[in-house]
């Protein structure tokens, strides 16, 4: 990101930025709210019915929402009490241990099956934001790695209106691309480029060599992917076989395809995970090399509603991934100055 960029272009920018009509964003949405009384299972419920992976929390005693709850909390939480019998830590990489897990399940009482499908969903939650919060706000906020989407409430707090999430925010930059303040064009020079298809995946792009590549292997299950995906805080990892080459993508969101009801019982859910991630592996992962532009590859995300590319080198073996975030965080003041209008 450039650092140099003067503080009236960040001011223009903002400004457009400020001009997203949020609302118009969200009010297509089919959402469904979940109480703040309400159980897991009740939660799991809903998801079940109505095939959504995430829901905000209303609580009647404040007359307001209070955050949001998705279905990787509700399968974090089974394997984590049924890993540590009711501790709340996240698990760490040595308590992955699979066979335990499984003597686990089978040895729950009833006191302890009874605990799980109590847990209030006020204990798994996250935040929301107004519809009168500021764009650029909204897209600072999005550029977390650890916050996807936002429910965005009325003004007042008391009315729901929909789920922003950061593909939200990526359409509306990749349809505002031609028409955005200098903004774009300082970053891109900044980084010795001149337009936006200068701008390089090898610019932004983490690659493997730097850091560690996270992946799951082909033979794994998907209770070892989720676990994973839960341990370093993403939303998905690629799946790579024996040779290391790229087969897929397992995301939050292939949880669906495990048909987890709200009749089953925690150990019953838990183990319709130990099927390899195969079973929910669905074609050809998207993917780029180091070299596509930043307008390919938001281009790619948006047309095909995807929040991640992965970045393969010559032999199709991940070496990187290119998010929403990294994309948001071009486009984001450096300092909370450049914020002032």
């Amino acid at each position: 990101m450039a650092t140099n960029i003067p503080a009236e272009e960040w001011k223009e920018w903002g400004r457009l930025v400020d001009q997203l009509n949020v609302q118009a964003l969200v009010e297509e949405q089919d959402t469904r709210v979940v109480n703040a009384t309400d159980t897991m299972i009740d939660a799991l419920g809903l998801f079940a019915a109505h095939d959504v992976l995430s829901a905000p929390v209303y609580d009647a005693t404040c007359n307001g929402f209070v955050g949001l709850i998705d279905m990787l909390d509700l399968v974090a939480f089974l394997c984590r009490f049924s890993g540590s019998l009711g501790g709340t830590k996240r698990l760490e990489r040595e308590q992955l241990n699979l066979d335990a897990l499984k003597h686990q399940l089978a040895s729950l009482n009833e006191d302890q099956r009874a605990q799980i499908r109590a847990t209030p969903v006020t204990a798994l939650i996250g935040l929301s934001v107004s519809v009168k919060t500021p764009g650029q706000t909204l897209v600072k906020l999005l550029t977390d790695p650890n916050t996807h989407r936002i429910p965005i409430t009325a003004e007042e707090g008391d009315q729901f209106l929909g789920i922003l999430s950061q593909l939200d925010l990526a359409k509306w930059l990749h349809q505002h691309r031609e028409s955005v303040p200098k903004v774009p064009q300082y970053l891109l020079a900044s980084m010795k480029a001149k337009s936006l298809r200068g701008l390089v995946v090898r610019d932004f792009a983490s690659p493997g060599a730097k850091k560690e590549m996270v992946t799951v292997p082909s033979h794994a299950t998907m209770i070892e992917a989720l676990l994973k995906i839960d341990e370093h805080k993403v939303s998905a990892l690629p799946v790579v076989d024996v040779q290391g080459y790229l087969k897929g993508t397992i995301s939050a969101s292939d949880i669906k395809k495990l048909k987890l009801e709200p009749s089953d019982q925690p150990e019953e859910m838990l183990q319709k995970m130990f099927v390899p991630v195969s079973y929910c592996l669905t074609g050809s992962p998207l993917t780029c090399t180091m070299d596509h532009s930043l307008e390919d590859v938001l281009g790619a995300m948006t047309a095909n509603k995807v929040h991640r590319v992965w970045t393969v080198d010559s032999n199709n073996k991940p070496v990187g991934v290119v998010s929403l975030c990294d994309v948001l965080a071009q486009f984001v003041p450096p300092t909370p100055e450049s914020y002032l209008t």
